[in-house]
């Protein structure tokens, strides 16, 4: 089923995605007692990516920046995941296109959590984190983009249970 409006499913699908990296980040934080670290750290360096100097500005200003950061880039990754779904119902070869954004974005994932491993703060299993956040987010945008192109496909356990537990006993 296409869409109406893939912008809007989008924006809802990468803000969902944003809150599963944000609850893991701060879950992780919180049970390695570093809450708002890594928000703050990241944050940070991104004020030092735009040329403002590293820190300065206070460990809420850093995570609220490490926030706005992160519902910006994952909002968008939802618009062009929901643009490309749309599409691959339309036209099935941009299916691939999704697929392949999936997997470039991953790697570039892997390619950052391998810098922040470097960090001794971090750690070497900085990627792990971020692997995981990041397939929780895919996982539940994915959930999301399904479900609304797919809603007349429930799921009901007991039903399919006693459909496949009834047809084998009647072949017997």
């Amino acid at each position: 089923m296409l869409s109406r409006n893939p912008l809007r499913e989008g924006i809802i699908a990468g803000a969902l995605g944003a809150t599963a990296i944000a609850g893991w980040t701060f879950a992780i934080d919180a049970f390695t007692d570093r809450i708002g670290v890594t928000g703050a750290l990241i944050g940070a360096w991104i004020y030092e990516a735009l040329g403002a100097g590293f820190g300065g500005r206070g460990f809420g200003a850093h995570i609220a920046t490490w926030l706005v950061a992160l519902y910006i880039g994952v909002i968008g990754i939802g618009i062009l995941a929901s643009w490309l779904y749309n599409g691959a119902e339309r036209k099935p070869s941009l299916a691939f296109g999704l697929v392949m954004m999936v997997i470039v974005l991953e790697l570039i994932l892997l390619n950052l959590t391998g810098l922040a491993s470097q960090n001794p703060i971090f750690g070497g299993v900085a990627w792990v984190y971020g692997l995981i956040g990041n397939v929780l987010a895919a996982v539940v945008m994915g959930r999301f983009l399904w479900r609304r192109h797919h809603p007349e496909t429930p799921w009901d356990w007991q039903q399919k249970n006693d459909e496949h537990f009834h047809a084998g006993m009647k072949k017997a």
